[in-house]
């Protein structure tokens, strides 16, 4: 091969080799180049750590590579005596060969440090954060480089792009950031064009922006790539999108912007107590979600500082004038099923009942109550009887009426009405007092002196019942009248020996909510009537009687509580 004294022949054979590429075209790039036995030119040193003039001994099979040019890199290999140059490779940046010094080792396997050399500018590839390579440490295949935090990590070869070779200054890096170049919309569509002919090294790219490659125009052209409008790929292949998904990606950004841009105006008219009655109409409902329960926060009352809670969204729409006091969000909250019954109610069952319609029955309950479900008597003879409705008549047991009573638990008392378990059509045959007669099961038993139950006996009958406020039958007692004096004397002596057992009762404060058709609310106290302790007493004195019955005829039953 032949032989060259000097690095400067060197160069000029470099530039021979450019003039030659220029003039006749990349066909004329010869396959291989002589050998040099001298050192690579001064600008390699860092990359194979030379001495002044003559380089130190690389591992037999290493090879050199450097930028010769925007679009050219040349190769050298290591062998034994010498680097010889492998040829000029024409269109780097296609071939996807790394920026950049680059030089590896062992039998002329890519290495992953090629293209990493100290104050190179690099890219984080997950988190898209610059650095600068402070040092290139191969044996673990990790640099040490400087963060925009001003701090030092380690970093791994394959966990970062080299965007610019270098060299870069630490404050050239600070400076970089704090003032980056903003390219023009136009440059970058002049780019855009240009590269719907196949893809650039993120320094071509760089190229078709700014005309120059730098650390800093490296680093802006890199944005533009992260933008993901006109540009994707890496450092090393940066390809542009088609036009028709440009177009669409900003015009969508363009409808984003706008919807923004509204967002803003409404959480400000929100602040300014100023909303419009579109705003309200269809802007709320996040904060009326909340409120029901439906969700567990509200990006409005985020935005306006609120605390994301029920009761604060609630409070919200009152004061915005979205709801009034007529508005009750806790059905919703407590998912109570508020849709009106839709199946039918069944035909009462064929039984034998007794008949006790010549009994006067109570059905004692608060003023308006509209499903009364017990009531109580006094036969002639002496002997107490508890009717309770007899809803199995009619509700057969996994019946659909059935399955939907279970699946609603309890009928619901609202301002504006009640939503019942049962369809209203069976509630209204059913409650008792609420026809001429009505189906019961009844409980007859006898109360002692000492307080206990005797003569126990369960039917289902037929009575005729009267629905009577608590406050007419706090009279009635008061006044000693009978029946009410045997029936409240009756009560006592049952709740004395339930005391004397170690009974423990609670009394608790009552009210009696009302709403009026024009929605005034009242709340007034409910004192504590001798005609609620005598219901009290003989509805514990049915489920006496019905437990003393079940275990006398060997029926199981559930007990509230159990003997030691």
């Amino acid at each position: 091969g032949l032989h060259m004294p000097s690095i400067a022949r060197m160069g000029a054979m470099a530039c021979a080799l450019l003039l030659l590429i220029a003039v006749c075209g990349e066909a004329a790039v010869p396959a291989a180049l002589p050998a040099f036995q001298v050192a690579p030119p001064l600008g390699w040193r860092k990359a194979v750590d030379c001495g002044p003039g003559v380089c130190t001994t690389p591992a037999p099979g290493s090879r050199l590579g450097s930028r010769l040019g925007p679009q050219l890199l040349a190769g050298w290999s290591w062998g034994g005596q010498g680097w010889t140059a492998d040829g000029v490779l024409a269109g780097a940046g296609r071939s996807r060969m790394p920026l950049g010094l680059a030089m590896s080792a062992g039998g002329g396997e890519e290495d992953e440090a090629e293209g990493m050399v100290e104050d190179g500018f690099i890219v984080l590839k997950k988190t898209k954060e610059p650095g600068v390579i402070q040092k290139v440490n191969p044996s673990d295949r990790k640099c040490e480089v400087l963060m925009p935090t001003k701090k030092t990590r380690k970093i791994k070869f394959q966990d970062m792009m080299l965007l610019h070779p270098g060299p870069v200054r630490s404050w050239e890096l600070f400076e970089t950031l704090e003032a980056p170049i903003k390219v023009p919309v136009s440059k970058v569509k002049g780019a855009f064009e240009a590269m719907q002919e196949g893809p650039q090294d993120i320094e071509g790219l760089t190229g078709l922006l700014f005309g120059e490659y730098t650390h800093a125009t490296a680093w802006a052209a890199w944005q533009v790539v992260m933008e993901d409008v006109y540009f994707h790929g890496t450092a090393d292949e940066v390809s542009a999108y088609s036009p028709q998904r440009v177009k669409d990606l900003l015009a969508e950004r363009k409808r984003a912007a706008k919807e923004k841009q509204e967002r803003e105006e409404f959480v400000e008219r929100v602040r300014s107590m100023e909303m419009t009655e579109e705003d309200r109409e269809l802007r709320l409902g996040d904060v009326v979600e909340l409120a029901l329960g439906e969700a567990d926060r509200s990006l409005l009352l985020k935005e306006i500082g609120i605390e994301q809670t029920p009761q604060n969204a609630h409070r919200m729409l009152l004061e915005w004038g979205h709801w009034d006091e007529t508005d009750c969000p806790w059905p919703s909250r407590n998912s109570v099923n508020l849709e009106p019954h839709s199946l039918e109610a069944p035909p009462p069952a064929e039984v034998e009942r007794r008949d006790l319609t010549a009994l006067e029955a109570f059905a004692i309950d608060p003023a308006g109550t509209p499903d009364p479900d017990d009531a109580i008597s006094l036969a002639p003879d002496g002997k107490f009887w508890v009717h309770v409705a007899d809803v199995a008549s009619q509700v057969q047991p996994d019946a659909p009426i059935d399955l939907e009573a279970r699946a609603r638990a309890a009928s619901v008392y609202l301002p504006w009405g009640v939503v019942g378990m049962l369809p209203p059509p069976l509630t209204d045959s059913l409650g008792l007092g609420m026809q001429p007669t009505s189906s019961a099961l009844s409980f007859g038993f006898r109360v002692g002196e000492e307080g206990g139950l005797e003569d126990i006996e369960v039917c289902k009958s037929t009575i005729k019942a009267k629905t009577m406020p608590y406050s007419e039958a706090h009279d009635l007692i008061e006044s000693g009248g009978e029946p009410f004096k045997s029936l409240f004397s009756a009560a006592m002596r049952f709740r004395e020996r339930r005391e004397a057992n170690g009974a423990v009762g609670f009394q608790f404060p009552d009210a009696d909510v009302s709403v009026t058709p024009d929605g005034e609310v009242s709340i007034t106290e409910q004192p504590l009537l001798s005609s609620n302790e005598l219901v009290m007493e003989f509805m514990l004195m049915a489920g006496e009687a019905a437990a003393t019955f079940a275990l006398d005829n060997d029926i199981p039953f559930l007990f509230s509580s159990q003997p030691p």
